[in-house]
């Protein structure tokens, strides 16, 4: 009972990775039987309670069911092309199946058919579900409702400020008046009410004060304007942007993320040019590797309780620039390294991560003629090389 329960557990991990993903996913039991499945896969024909072996729609089930035995018995991610009847015309998809637990094996597995003529298709549509993932599906609401008032407070913030220098130059005349000795009574009250309430302390406080609830405003603004670029439907067209201003924007949206864990030294080349690439796409490349690198520093500090570092520099030569992307986190062990770009591999617990991110940031390198590279020392830290063109071969 108490495994049967444990198997169920893993097969509703595995169910909400399955909706998380934006291609067709399945998730199946070690019968073989179909346990759960997304909307795109039940379009297709793949229904919970049927036998990946007993669908009319697969031309190749017995080409999915032995890279689905092999995915069981030796637990490791297979994959294999299928042909596939899609209303009466038949696609090919490249089947991937994955373990849902690699260290305990449960015999659940997660199952993504990828159509081999949507490759385009299948970037852009996974960069968007990253997008929402991340920002959240409410966001750009949030954002309207909270710009308004940021803004007002920012205008009143400023008038405020040049009311307190009238304030000032009036407190100055009156404490003339005070200095000079006057003995009249007017002037004994004056003196009375300029020191009843700590007048000139609040001279002194009240401007740092404003000035510090300026520069907050100003904060939020520029995260607002962050998350509203990057929640902004992209253009499916190439725009020339300065990559510095994307690393910012990245850095100002995932703040939260290692704000507590980590350190940012940051050494951009002010003499960047801008490239030619699909704002959203690269975007997503660094927010998702900031976001790793937060997680890694972040199990590494739970461990030794001290904060580390995430580094980020850029240069360039006249064909290329180069983008490091360095954190002191736990690494990743040498037997993996080789594995991280693999569609769906992961080494997060089952629900936490769908082993898209490294993956996606791979295509998306490479669909704009890039190259991505990475090293990294179990404990001491991961660095990733991303190399971007500065003109397109094709231009």
């Amino acid at each position: 009972m108490e495994q049967t329960r444990e198997m169920w557990k893993v097969a509703l991990s595995a169910k909400q990775i399955a909706d998380l993903v934006l291609l067709p996913a399945i998730v199946v039991d070690i019968h073989a039987a179909i346990i759960a499945a997304n909307s795109e896969a039940q379009d297709i024909g793949f229904l919970i309670g049927k036998n990946i072996g007993g669908i009319p729609q697969i031309t190749d089930s017995a080409k999915l069911s032995d890279s689905l035995m092999t995915c069981f018995n030796q637990q490791k991610r297979t994959e294999t092309l299928i042909g596939v009847n899609v209303r009466d015309q038949k696609r090919e998809y490249r089947a991937v199946c994955v373990p849902v637990a690699e260290d305990e094996p449960s015999g659940v597995t997660l199952i993504t058919f990828y159509h081999e003529d949507k490759s385009e298709e299948m970037i852009e549509r996974l960069v968007a579900g990253h997008k929402f993932l991340t920002i959240g599906r409410l966001a750009a609401g949030v954002m309207h409702e909270i710009r308004s008032p940021i803004q007002y407070i920012g205008d009143n913030v400023r008038f405020v400020m040049e009311s307190t220098r009238l304030m000032i130059q009036v407190y100055n005349e009156l404490s003339g008046l005070v200095n000079k000795g006057d003995s009249s009574d007017l002037c004994e009250k004056l003196y009375v009410i300029l020191n009843k309430h700590d007048f000139e302390d609040l001279m002194e406080d009240i401007q740092p004060a404003l000035t510090e609830s300026q520069e907050g405003v100003r904060q939020i603004r520029y995260i607002l304007d962050a998350m509203k670029r990057f929640s902004h439907p992209g253009y499916d067209h190439k725009e020339w942007v300065n990559v510095n201003d994307l690393i910012k924007s990245a850095l100002t949206i995932t703040h939260g993320e290692w704000k507590n864990y980590a350190n940012l030294r940051l050494d951009l080349d002010p003499t960047l040019p801008e490239i030619s690439v699909l704002r959203d796409e690269i975007s997503q490349v660094f927010l998702n590797l900031l976001v790793n690198a937060a997680q890694a520093i972040q199990k590494k500090k739970e461990s030794i309780g001290e904060k580390g570092e995430i580094s980020i520099r850029t240069q360039h030569d006249n064909s290329e620039i180069i983008i490091h992307i360095r954190d002191s986190g736990t690494g990743i062990p040498q037997g993996l390294i080789g594995r991280i770009f693999e569609p769906f591999f992961t080494t997060k617990k089952p629900g936490e991560g769908t082993g898209q991110g490294l993956s996606l940031v791979q295509q998306i390198i490479s669909r704009h003629r890039g190259q991505i590279k990475v090293t990294s020392e179990d404990m001491v830290g991961t660095q990733f090389e991303i190399s971007l063109p500065l003109i397109e071969s094709s231009e």
